[in-house]
């Protein structure tokens, strides 16, 4: 599953096959800046709108997209801001955690039995975080894009700086845990080099970083 704007420039949801084959699956002209993507069940995936300050759910068997929760958590400070509101978004538990990278906030949003949402709270703040991943225990490994580092936010949000520039995350975009037997406890981290915000050294090549984090990635299935 993939977001982005087709040649009309309207926001579409996309499948891409094992051969890199790319599909329309729907279109969603009611939407502005589709984001970050996940599971919510076995045929319904969660997407953030970052300008909208909304979710969207996408049930792949229909297909069909409607809006999950719209929240002023989850929208921009003004309209006019150019940053991302809500972005990353992943499931752990009963549990859905969102971040609004333009109000620097980490927040968490309770599902109840019936994939429903209920009311968003601040989990963490003052924290600019783009994608992230969990892990088994519940520690969250997130992107910081401009600050070109990853964080690590441990269950009790306590926040511990685990790489920075000198390990290679300059303009850190998207985390991502291994999906082998030999890479299950690291993280991939993919950058931009920095290109919205530069360090004082320049624009870098855009990479993706490996960081052995020790703990097993999570997820749904």
């Amino acid at each position: 599953m993939a977001t982005g704007w087709n040649a009309d420039s309207i926001p579409v949801v996309s499948l891409v096959t094992s051969d890199g084959t790319v599909k329309t699956l729907l279109t969603l002209p009611d939407a502005m800046f589709l984001n970050g993507i996940t599971p919510l069940s076995d045929t319904q995936y969660l997407t953030a709108d970052s300008y909208r300050g909304a979710i969207w759910l996408i049930d792949v068997a229909q297909p069909s997209g409607s809006i999950w929760l719209e929240h002023p958590m989850l929208a921009r400070s003004n309209s006019q801001s150019v940053f991302p509101a809500a972005n990353g978004l992943k499931r752990f538990g009963d549990f859905l955690y969102v971040s609004n990278t333009e109000k620097m906030l980490l927040l968490r949003i309770p599902i109840d039995t019936a994939n429903k949402p209920g009311e968003p709270e601040i989990f963490v703040e003052q924290t600019n975080i783009d994608d992230f991943a969990f892990d088994v225990e519940g520690n969250l490994y997130g992107a910081t894009h401009i600050y070109n580092s990853v964080v690590r936010i441990a269950s009790d949000r306590t926040t511990t700086i685990i790489a920075q520039a000198e390990q290679g995350v300059i303009g850190s975009t998207a985390v991502a845990f291994g999906q082998t037997e030999s890479d299950s406890t690291a993280i991939y981290v993919v950058t931009n080099g920095g290109m919205f915000l530069p360090p004082p050294t320049g624009v870098v090549p855009a990479n993706v970083v490996r960081l052995e984090v020790g703990k097993i990635g999570y997820s749904l299935t």
